[in-house]
């Protein structure tokens, strides 16, 4: 290989390990068991809203702290 030449940089990813252990430091599971109709209520909002359930969830507990 002469000076000229470079060597192709190596693509670096994030190990899966990395991440979780990001994930379990930065966030908490919620999971709840909840009927098909209201499921889909909360589906719709969220499409319609173009938000994501997370942030459902917070705007739903800022409206009852109101």
């Amino acid at each position: 290989m002469s000076s000229g030449e470079l060597k192709p940089q190596r693509k670096t990813r994030t190990s899966s390990a990395v991440k979780n252990r990001y994930n379990a430091k930065a966030y908490r599971k919620f999971q709840a068991a909840i009927k098909p109709d209201l499921s889909q209520r909360i589906e719709d909002y969220t499409a319609r809203e173009g938000i994501s359930k997370p942030e459902f969830l917070e705007r739903a507990i800022n409206a009852l702290d109101k």
